[in-house]
């Protein structure tokens, strides 16, 4: 797609991840953190508006040591987990997953045909284990680390739209992204 997948525009002068801050901010969403792979350059930066911002100068490491940097930077309590590529539609999707978060669960995934999507809420306990693990580990990933949880401290949260697992991994899925995000998709829940 040319360029980091962040600095796309969804609109003239709204980059991919500020449109993201935007559809969490619509439901009363508070702190940001933002994990970048580089420094951003001025505009960029203000884009992001008061997001906390996170260089990850080791990416050669890969995501999940992107995740545990932006899990480092957070408030310390549950957190919803969110890669810049797959794209949330619906903003009252991040409000019923934060009602589905029952006490005793780590971790809250939405799920459309049996397969979850993003984005995911973990909890601080949840966030300190994945905190604890290495990057280096084979069990260095978001979704190994889901499966290992016990089923009673997994929460699921069925949606009726596929939105949930769209991934924008090429220009195909961006196109199809650009012609749905004004509500072409229905609503995810």
């Amino acid at each position: 797609m040319g360029r980091p997948k962040a600095w796309l525009e969804v609109e003239p002068g709204l980059p991919l991840v500020a449109w993201q801050m935007r559809q969490f901010r619509a439901t009363g969403g508070g702190s940001v953190v933002v994990v970048l792979g580089s420094e951003p350059d001025p505009a960029q930066r203000a884009s992001l508006g008061d997001a906390t911002v996170v260089v990850n100068e080791h990416s050669e490491q890969g995501p999940f040591a992107s995740l545990q940097l932006g899990l480092r930077a957070t408030e310390g309590g549950a957190a919803f987990v969110l890669p810049v590529d797959v794209p949330v539609l619906d903003p009252s999707l991040f409000v019923a997953l934060a009602h589905a978060l029952q006490p005793g669960l780590a971790a809250v995934v939405p799920r459309h045909g049996g397969r979850g999507g993003h984005p995911v809420l973990v909890t601080a306990a949840f966030a300190a284990e994945l905190l604890a693990l290495s990057v280096e580990a084979p069990e260095a990933r978001l979704d190994h680390a889901l499966r290992r949880l016990p089923p009673a401290a997994l929460g699921s949260l069925a949606v009726a739209s596929p939105s949930t697992l769209v991934n924008l991994n090429d220009s195909k899925a961006w196109e199809t992204f650009m012609n749905s995000r004004d509500g072409g998709v229905g609503s995810v829940l």
